[in-house]
């Protein structure tokens, strides 16, 4: 009987002890389950927040590029990017494979000064023949932009160009071969 009774009390206490570990388990598994769904809100949180700053950036970058567009062929011209990019001209959207080389220097002028300028540095750029395909008679437009921002945004600007069209007449520039330097 002794025997039977300390297998009895073996048992209750080995029960008891379960029973202890199973409710620390499950306390356990609503400290988990709480957690998980701070987690999950937080994920949804931050996928709001990337959104925005993703709205955010393309705006900007729309809005560089629709002033540099302006600046260039005037008011006809604008830009837009959805479903990729759309030169937008008097009102009638062209991808860029519709448009001319010189459109499409100056979109990608601006988008670098765009991821530039967001970077939030002193901007510098430079640039090799960044407007190699622009008509002739843009490009004092052209050189003009180029002041501005160097003087309102504070932006350095080193260019390569055989085109001294673009160069403007306060630029410092070196020339290589004649070995001329002109402060």
């Amino acid at each position: 009987m002794k025997e039977l009774q300390q297998k009895v009390h073996d048992v209750l206490a080995t029960y008891d002890s379960l029973v202890t570990e199973l409710e620390a388990l499950e306390k356990n598994r609503e400290e988990m389950l709480k957690k998980l769904e701070l987690y999950n809100e937080a994920i949804e949180w931050l996928k709001g927040v990337r959104e925005r700053r993703v709205s955010q950036v393309l705006s900007a970058l729309e809005s560089v590029v629709r002033e540099g567009l302006k600046a260039v062929f005037g008011p006809a011209y604008d830009f837009a990017i959805k479903d990729g990019f759309k030169i937008i001209v008097d009102g009638t959207e062209y991808s860029p494979k519709e448009v001319g080389g010189g459109v499409l220097d100056v979109i990608s002028f601006c988008l670098r000064l765009g991821l530039v300028l967001l970077k939030g540095y002193s901007p510098i750029l430079i640039l090799d023949e960044p407007f190699r395909y622009l008509s002739r008679d843009l490009r004092p437009k052209v050189r003009t932009l180029l002041e501005r921002l160097s003087d309102e945004l504070n932006v350095q600007i080193i260019m390569i160009t055989h085109d001294p069209e673009l160069v403007p007449e306060s630029a410092a520039i070196t020339q290589l071969g004649d070995k001329e330097v002109r402060p």
